[in-house]
């Protein structure tokens, strides 16, 4: 089975927006690498690595770290193909970014304590239109991002467009 991430509404930070040409067969396409940072609790960061809760904190009612904050980890093997991205400011219809075949993949996760990590993930996808230009002037900006694999319907702002 592939493997799959759905994330609903997290705030993550757009801190880095690349815009290239990917070869789909004989044609190049354009195409973006987002790098997004934002704060996860250990239930979603199990989504990136099966079982990882288990592996950074204690079961108890705070998640105690089996490692001190700070520990870095790199998932650098973990890939989420096929995913549908939306990335946008909540509560304006019309303010949302999508993206419907993205890869997201490079996962770092830093744990911070009390059951939360810092988490940077890096999304591939196609892009359309005024697509790159919207990111660029979100770049640096606090949004609201959601992904899940693409057989799943949409369910947030972007689902309409």
């Amino acid at each position: 089975m592939a493997n799959e991430l759905t994330l609903r509404g997290v705030s993550a930070q757009l801190s880095s927006v690349n815009c290239r040409k990917e070869n789909h067969g004989d044609d190049k396409v354009p195409a973006v690498d987002l790098k997004l940072e934002m704060e996860l609790d250990a239930d979603q960061v199990a989504q990136l690595w099966g079982g990882l809760p288990l592996q950074l904190w204690h079961e108890n009612n705070e998640r105690t770290p089996l490692l001190p904050p700070g520990n870095e980890i790199a998932l650098g093997e973990t890939v989420f193909e096929e995913h549908r991205v939306e990335i946008g400011n909540e509560g304006v219809d019309d303010d949302w970014v999508l993206l419907g075949s993205a890869k997201i993949s490079k996962a770092r996760i830093v744990i911070v304590g009390g059951g939360m990590a810092k988490v940077t993930l890096r999304v591939q996808s196609d892009v359309g239109g005024d697509q790159t230009s919207e990111l660029h002037e979100r770049l640096g900006e606090w949004l609201a991002f959601t992904c899940h694999p693409r057989q799943q319907d949409m369910v947030g702002k972007a689902a309409a467009a």
